[in-house]
């Protein structure tokens, strides 16, 4: 249960990073709302919050093959990972302007759904997988 291990948690480390070297400008920027900047710096914590959470599960529960690690991943790639698709469709004018920023956001949920992936897989071969 290595691969899928490493690949969750090199994910979640690059989403974290990506979200707060990327947003950190944004609570400073004076030209915004400080109601807008408040909700920038929440954001990011929720995002460490919620990366720090599937790092723990990936090197605990996950590599223990708990049958509930990989349906609390899921969640966690939907709600997070994904999360940054979604706003695009409802805010596009708010995307970032970098196509490569998109780009690396696609990759990184791709590596995260490869190690959750993986690691369903190897559950499901143990008869414990979505029961």
């Amino acid at each position: 249960m290595q691969i899928p291990k490493y690949l969750i948690i090199f994910s979640s480390l690059g989403h974290m990073l990506g979200f707060i070297f990327g947003g950190l400008d944004h609570p400073f920027d004076a030209s915004w709302a400080s109601h807008a900047r408040f909700h920038v710096v929440l954001g990011l914590f929720w995002v460490a919050g919620l990366d720090l959470i599937a790092i723990i599960i990936a090197t605990g529960p996950l590599a223990r093959a708990e049958p509930w690690s990989c349906r609390v991943l899921l969640v966690n790639l939907v709600l997070n990972h994904l999360a940054y698709f979604g706003a695009i469709l409802i805010v596009p004018e708010g995307q970032p302007v970098e196509l490569y920023k998109n780009i690396l956001f696609a990759v990184n949920v791709c590596i995260y759904a490869a190690g959750l992936g993986l690691g369903w897989r190897h559950l499901s071969s143990a008869r414990c997988g979505m029961m």
